[in-house]
């Protein structure tokens, strides 16, 4: 886990303990932003001594992020920003740069999903290019087959 996350989850324990938050609150809080995030990987991530645990994929740690803490998009006045301790501009830093890695990530996503589409597309073409050669090669296959005996019955007559 790098520095700066392990921030961020103190931070969260901190938010969820003034919150009195229940690790079963986040998950709901999270499914109620179409976020899913499972309440075993929620009880892993506020485990004591989670901080020095296993990474977290970015995109849960920025879904529980906005459970617990509120926005994702926090608009602060000057004077706000200026009483921020280093701990909450980290957190503030790291948070949008979670959040940038899930956009590009559902960009990826999405680009992924319609080249899948336009394969699928391409594939369907193709099955049926293939059966349409196919019955043309079976017909055609059936003409040079009914010429041939045409053929052998002409001339065993002669």
């Amino acid at each position: 886990m790098t520095e700066a996350t392990k921030k961020v989850v103190l931070r969260l324990k901190e938010a969820k303990e003034q919150k009195q938050m229940t690790c079963q609150d986040i998950v709901d809080l999270c499914e109620a932003q179409n976020e899913a995030v499972s309440l075993s990987t929620v009880r892993r991530i506020f485990a004591k001594s989670s901080e020095d645990g296993p990474d977290c994929r970015p995109y849960t740690i920025n879904a529980i992020f906005r459970a617990v803490i509120g926005t994702e998009d926090v608009e602060l006045t000057a004077a706000e920003e200026a009483a921020l301790t280093d701990t909450e501009k980290e957190v503030f830093t790291e948070n949008a740069a979670l959040k940038a890695v899930v956009e590009m990530r559902d960009i990826t996503i999405a680009e992924q999903q319609q080249q899948i589409e336009t394969l699928q597309q391409k594939i369907t073409e193709l099955e049926t290019t293939i059966s349409t050669l196919n019955i043309r090669l079976d017909t055609t296959t059936d003409i040079i087959r009914m010429a041939m005996e045409s053929l052998g019955k002409g001339s065993s007559h002669s």
